[in-house]
């Protein structure tokens, strides 16, 4: 009997994790596809958090949490989000802290699991917080003048770590996917700004309190005239736009000549075949569908210079377009010298660089962009400033990702900025693109306010150097403004 006993909790949590991981399917395509009058993943969460309580007590809910916890790489994230609720529910805000992290340590696509987390830091048994009242009178131009296309071949508004619900798919023509029932919800619930599907941490212009009301965004007289409508509740479907995107960002090859480790385990190269694939829709039907696009980057996946694809769009671009700084160029910046930009004809086209470094020492840059030589970073860097200083093009951005091997620099990385002549710097807290396990993530996620180091980077945010106009925080804000917070007491 005693073993019985023994045996008898863990037979229940295996049987209630089975019963809620049969549930991941259609929590995933609730995430993934959201459908005005359709369950939404986060009411099969609520459910699923109903069914715990009812199966177990208080108790036994820390042991399950717990078991959960000691194996979460083979639970599904449905069933962390649902304990984490559930734990929510009875106010075990320590233990729904914990199951959420587990889920956002391996899927910076999950929402819900973001909001789990922060409920629970301020006891909010609704899980209402306190960004949510912010952004009800906010408003965010991506979903009615951007799209981003991506290397799994969806299509998004923007980031996908930022805006998880794709709108369509590549294959699909742009104009249908720009009008989609998926697209015309994310709108809608930008003007009823509930922000359902954008990320509270990860999309800058939120956690960087940097969104402004409607009629300060200078959006244009389409969207004026849709918002009004939505104001006055004619619910005719208004939220289609005849306007095509003014900015694109062309995110769907991968290929990349680093295989740094917080973004792939290996280089990444697609083969001739599939690139004169892209060079056939690319070149012809979103050519045409971004012809009024006034920015168009390349690239938020890969590196524009590595890429078969890319250098094939940029060839074809430069040949085919008058002479008008449209192009946003997003690389390592190894394979951007003198000769790439005169073979490419870039002059005239490029309105910014962005320079993914992430370090401001060689060694560290030896690490954290494996395969990169920090020498020839540094030549090109002084190129492209002087050609920045010269008017070639207006912005020089050097973009960094926070995480345990690197924190340490990123004041000097601010000076480094200014040293070679950009005149941009763009911080971001680090995300697993499923190239790190749960514990590794943990390890180097020092923005973790559980990591050992986050103190420390909390003193070192607090730096002179990252108060300087040029500095971007982006999703690091929330930390400096604790940083600085502490300072002052």
């Amino acid at each position: 009997m005693e073993a019985e006993r023994i045996e008898e909790p863990t037979a229940r949590f295996q049987k209630t994790a089975d019963f809620l991981n049969a549930g991941n399917t259609a929590y995933l395509d609730a995430r993934r596809n959201p459908v005005s009058g359709k369950k939404t993943a986060r009411d099969l969460i609520a459910a699923a958090a109903d069914e715990i309580g009812s199966t177990l007590s208080a108790r036994l809910l820390q042991g399950f949490g717990e078991w959960l916890l000691n194996d979460a790489g083979k639970v599904s994230i449905s069933t962390l989000n649902a304990a984490s609720l559930a734990c929510i529910q009875v106010e075990n805000w320590d233990l729904a802290k914990r199951l959420a992290n587990a889920v956002n340590s391996v899927d910076h696509h999950d929402l819900l699991a973001q909001r789990l987390h922060d409920a629970a830091a301020i006891e909010s048994s609704d899980l209402s917080l306190p960004v949510d009242d912010w952004l009800k009178d906010k408003f965010c131009k991506a979903p009615f003048e951007q799209i981003e296309t991506r290397a799994n071949e969806t299509v998004h508004f923007c980031c996908s770590a930022w805006q998880p619900a794709p709108i369509g798919k590549l294959d699909q023509k742009p104009d249908r996917v720009w009008n989609s029932d998926v697209a015309k919800e994310i709108r809608r619930s930008i003007l009823d700004g509930d922000y359902t599907y954008c990320s509270r941490w990860h999309c800058p212009m939120i956690s960087g309190r940097r969104l402004r009301k409607l009629e300060q965004m200078g959006a244009s007289s389409e969207v004026m005239t849709i918002a009004k409508a939505r104001n006055a509740s004619e619910k005719s479907d208004t939220l289609s736009l005849k306007q095509t995107p003014n900015r694109a960002i062309l995110s769907h090859d991968r290929s990349c000549n680093l295989s740094c480790p917080s973004c792939r385990t290996k280089v990444i190269q697609i083969n001739r075949e599939q690139s004169a694939e892209l060079d056939n829709l690319i070149n012809k039907d979103y050519a045409d569908f971004l012809s009024a696009a006034s920015r168009i980057k390349v690239t938020g996946s890969g590196d524009p210079f590595a890429s078969r694809h890319f250098l094939s769009f940029l060839k074809h671009f430069t040949a085919t377009n008058t002479r008008a700084q449209r192009l946003q160029l997003h690389t390592n910046g190894l394979l951007l010298d003198e000769a790439t930009w005169n073979r490419l004809d870039l002059w005239g086209h490029v309105d910014s660089i962005w320079i993914s470094v992430d370090a401001a020492e060689a060694e560290t840059y030896s690490v954290v962009r494996r395969g990169g030589t920090f020498k020839r970073l540094m030549s090109n860097l002084r190129f492209l400033g002087n050609m920045r200083r010269a008017g070639a093009f207006s912005k020089l951005r050097l973009d960094f990702v926070v995480q345990k091997r690197n924190f340490r620099e990123v004041p000097s990385f601010a000076s480094l900025a200014q040293h070679v002549g950009a005149n941009g710097v763009y911080f971001l807290r680090l995300r697993n693109w499923g190239t790190f396990t749960q514990q590794e993530f943990e390890e180097h996620n020092v923005c973790d306010p559980g990591h050992p180091d986050h103190p420390e980077l909390l003193s070192i945010l607090a730096d002179q150097r990252l108060r300087s106009p040029s500095v971007e925080l982006g999703s690091l804000r929330p930390f400096v403004r604790e940083a600085l917070d502490r300072q002052q007491k």
